[in-house]
């Protein structure tokens, strides 16, 4: 398996571990994995990237399209924990700005 999303729910928050590759071919994975969680509005959504050994436009695109989703609901989106390779993209693209505020990444 070339993506695995493992949820923890608790009723303030929602921790995201994202594990493998994140492109175009697996993105769908990750957005199938929130819709369900997802549609709970004021709710804390924490990522965790950091065994994410790839990550290409397709899987930025799906990350700032459920960011763009979850705002649109009052719901929050955190990156808390990213791979040196994500951290190294997400910098030279400026999404780090977006996706990781405060933390210089």
């Amino acid at each position: 398996m070339r993506l695995r999303v493992a949820l923890s729910e608790r009723p303030e928050r929602v921790l995201v571990e994202i594990d493998g590759v994140l492109d175009y071919e697996t993105e769908g994975r990750l957005r199938g994995a929130l819709d369900g969680v997802a549609a709970k509005p004021g709710r804390r959504f924490v990522l965790d990237l950091s065994r994410v050994g790839f990550l290409d436009s397709g899987g930025i695109g799906a990350l700032l399209a459920i960011r763009r989703g979850l705002l649109s609901r009052g719901a929050e989106l955190a990156v808390t924990e990213v791979s040196p390779m994500v951290a190294r993209l997400l910098r030279m693209t400026g999404l780090d700005e977006v996706l990781l505020p405060g933390t210089g990444c």
